[in-house]
């Protein structure tokens, strides 16, 4: 292995050079190590998406999501959470919007609808129903103290189908992580950490991370304070990084963002791959953009989300699909309706990139012309 001749010659971190046949080494020592499984992407669980992605998301991408506000963003990252767990992956859910059992709720109504989203099941405020009536009970019981009484158990009986819900969940309970973000305290360097540790229990050697939301990822140990695009760019490059050197490792890591978007672009009421925060990095470095924006309504009064590919590595872009949303059930239909050339959003985007070039090149041709004053 080429080895620097002095300690300064690479900084701490950097990358070590291979040579061809030590990267043949290598990858003997991941296959020897591997499972088949590994070399097999993730689904999402969404259909379309999923066989326009080859599959799913792959080893070493960084894959974002972004819609419109109050879409079913956090709704669907916790279905692609049940389904990547699914499909023999550890999933670590680092969370900065909400908190543990806020996640874990909408798991448990999401798994409660057993014959379609018309069926028995149970909503956000039945379930606050059956909090208080087994508080309640346990207050007339007086059985505070009493640790072989399983208030959890009580709860779920109270519920249309809880222990469904649960029964459900609990094949892949020990598949998915809920991990509190914190704004002050969870770097990147503390999402690196929480992937190393995850690794001791990934037999599958293969490891999702999703991040909710990208932006809200604190960025330390600078001389000066950065600019919100110095910031996101540093988080980028960082995940895709590390996306990618446990690829080398022999690890299956890809890394879901959900990313924020800009205000002025959700004033408009409809967003895309541009109008993510954080500059042209974000149009630059991810594999897959998934964006989400508002469709007319089902003729039955569902809502309706139209889901774009507007960026893939593995395949075909500019490709729409209608997905159902069933709100009470935090879900979105899994069979999409694709959207013809004619109807997609992704012409009004295409005169969108042209605008923002013109900008940018009317930028250029502004600052040369300073300089030259």
């Amino acid at each position: 292995m080429p080895r620097p001749k002095r300690k300064s010659d690479l900084p701490v971190g950097a990358g070590i050079p291979y040579d061809l046949s030590e990267a043949a080494e290598l990858l003997d020592r991941n296959l020897a190590l591997g499972q088949a499984g590994m070399f097999r992407p993730i689904p999402t669980g969404l259909t379309g998406i999923d066989t326009a992605l080859g599959g799913g998301l792959h080893a070493g991408d960084l894959a974002i999501l972004a819609g419109v506000q109050n879409i079913g963003k956090t709704a669907a990252v916790i279905q692609f959470a049940a389904s990547f767990a699914k499909s023999d992956t550890l999933v670590l859910i680092v969370e900065y919007e909400h908190n543990v059992t806020h996640m874990l709720e909408r798991l448990l109504i999401q798994n409660s609808y057993v014959n379609g989203y018309g069926g028995q099941s149970f909503n956000q405020d039945e379930l606050m129903e059956a909090y208080i009536e087994t508080i309640r009970e346990r207050e007339e019981k007086n059985i505070r103290n009493d640790t072989s009484y399983r208030s959890f158990n009580k709860l779920l009986s109270r519920l249309p189908n809880g222990v469904i819900a649960w029964n459900r969940l609990a094949r892949i309970q020990r598949n998915i992580w809920i991990i509190q973000g914190d704004g002050a305290i969870t770097t990147p360097d503390v999402l690196a950490a929480y992937v190393e540790m995850a690794k001791q229990y990934a037999e599958s050697r293969r490891i999702l991370l999703i991040v909710d939301y990208l932006q809200r990822v604190p960025v330390f140990g600078f001389q000066r304070h950065l600019t919100t695009e110095e910031r996101v760019e540093y988080i980028f490059h960082y995940l895709k990084a590390m996306s990618l050197k446990c690829q080398d490792d022999g690890w299956v890591v890809p890394i879901l963002g959900v990313a924020a978007i800009e205000a002025e672009a959700l004033r408009s009421g409809r967003v895309h791959m541009e109008s993510i925060i954080g500059g042209a990095i974000t149009a630059y470095e991810p594999d897959v953009a998934l964006i989400m924006n508002k469709d007319d309504r089902d003729p039955d009064g569902s809502p309706v989300v139209r889901w774009a590919i507007e960026k893939n590595r593995h395949g075909p872009s500019d490709l729409e699909w209608k997905h159902k949303f069933f709100g009470a059930a935090y879900s979105f239909i899994p069979e999409g309706v694709p959207v013809n050339e004619e109807d997609s959003w992704q012409r009004e985007r295409k005169k969108t990139q042209s605008e923002i070039s013109a900008v940018n090149m009317a930028n250029a041709v502004r600052n040369v012309l300073e300089k030259k004053e």
